[in-house]
């Protein structure tokens, strides 16, 4: 048995290390990489990416679409 994240002692009660069953942890391996997503994903939040995608998101929707080369719709 493997446990992605976390303690494993929490899940289990002592029955299943009685009888013999490995048991396994990934946290150790997966601490850094879920550390580092947190802060790739903080640091722009603090920015107000995620702000700013979405209204120039909105803005794109609301102007007035071109067909092919010319000069823009008025």
């Amino acid at each position: 048995m493997v446990h992605v994240v976390g303690p494993v002692d929490e899940h289990l009660d002592g029955a299943a290390f009685e009888r013999g069953i490995q048991v396994g942890s990934a946290a150790r391996a997966v601490a850094i990489p879920v550390a580092e997503c947190t802060s790739a994903m903080i640091l722009p939040a603090t920015k107000g990416v995620p702000t700013a995608a979405r209204e120039d998101q909105q803005w794109r929707r609301a102007a007035p679409r071109r067909s092919g080369p010319g000069p823009p719709a008025p």
